[in-house]
């Protein structure tokens, strides 16, 4: 399977990879940025991601209203992901397995204070684990799409500084990923 083109202006990049993005940037110059209101039916949380990454994708100059499902596509996928961590955290990774004890009559067993006996059977696995497997790889895919992995976000730095003198990557990046 060929590789994905790497979009970047990064000066250590091959002067292709180069001359492409350069392309891209001017081929799109009059294609609408993306917008800085989140779709309504986002939630706060989706939203609030939405708000903290458009702003890092417009400097990017390479993502624009086009592609504005693969961003809601990566915010919702943020907001499954903290809920499914959340939803772990309060249950556990693994569930206990009951059942109602029910005699051969059909009648439900009951214990000494009136209530249906459950046995224990065993373990399974919190459903929310496989959400949050398959939100972080989602998640992940779609940040490499955007520009938004350690790899991307290194070319990004790289094509900021080639814009502006003063880049202060340590607040950059704590700012775009701070969570109120």
């Amino acid at each position: 399977m060929a590789r994905k083109p790497k979009i970047t202006t990064d000066k250590n990049a091959r002067a292709d990879q180069r001359r492409r993005t350069e392309q891209l940037i001017e081929q799109t110059k009059d294609v609408d940025d993306l917008k800085m209101t989140p779709p309504p039916y986002f939630s706060d949380l989706a939203s609030t991601v939405w708000k903290t990454v458009i702003p890092v994708l417009k400097k990017m100059e390479t993502v624009k209203q086009t592609d504005s499902a693969i961003v809601e596509a990566f915010c919702i996928n943020y907001e499954q992901m903290v809920t499914a961590y959340n939803d772990i955290q309060e249950h556990g990774q693994v569930q206990g397995i009951w059942k109602t004890v029910v005699l051969p009559t059909g009648e439900v067993l009951e214990d000494e204070k009136g209530n249906p006996r459950k046995d224990f059977q065993g373990f399974k696995r919190n459903p929310s684990t496989q959400i949050l497997d398959a939100a972080t790889a989602k998640l992940k895919a779609l940040a490499s799409e955007l520009g938004l992995t350690p790899t991307s976000r290194a070319s990004l730095i790289n094509m900021l500084a080639d814009k502006t003198e003063n880049v202060d990557v340590a607040t950059a990046m704590k700012q775009f990923f701070k969570q109120d």
